[in-house]
């Protein structure tokens, strides 16, 4: 996903239609971009790069509303967009447990991320998906209690 210019976009909840449009729309003005930069330095104009919208959650209202097939030599989960969109999805409910899709479902939510957790605690501790992947969820569990803590302050006060 990462061996070329791409964009992405992360999101818990399932995106809805006008959350694809606008992914759409960041392909689109990032290319014109890309364009011009190119043309000022006298080469071609590169390739429109795709948006990886990494979704938690199965999206069905969207996937009623664009045409979304499944990429081909690429894992289970992975779709393209419209022809000329730029936009590439990645269902993480779908994809398969490997070693190499761990970090994408550690974006999950419920029974994926909770699996996906106890994968990298598995890991050994000098690996660098473990390394990684460890920071990330650190920050989850300080952006969780951050919340819990907001939430409590809000129900004293209410109390008192």
């Amino acid at each position: 996903m990462a061996r070329i210019a791409s964009l992405w976009e992360f999101a818990h909840r399932p995106p809805d239609l006008l959350m694809a449009v606008t992914c759409i729309e960041k392909v689109r003005a990032w290319h014109r971009i890309r364009v011009a930069r190119a043309r000022a330095q006298h080469r071609p104009p590169p390739p429109i790069a795709p948006l990886w919208l990494i979704s938690a959650g199965t999206p069905r209202a969207l996937l009623h509303a664009m045409t979304f097939t499944p990429m081909k030599g690429w894992p289970r989960g992975f779709y393209k967009g419209p022809a000329g969109s730029g936009l590439r999805l990645v269902l993480v409910r779908e994809l398969p447990v490997a070693p190499d899709t761990l970090l994408l479902r550690l974006m999950g939510a419920g029974v994926v991320l909770r699996r996906a957790v106890e994968e990298v605690e598995a890991l050994p501790d000098d690996t660098e998906e473990r390394i990684i992947a460890l920071q990330h969820i650190e920050r989850i569990g300080r952006i969780r209690a951050q919340r819990e803590e907001r939430s409590m302050d809000g129900k004293q006060f209410v109390a008192e």
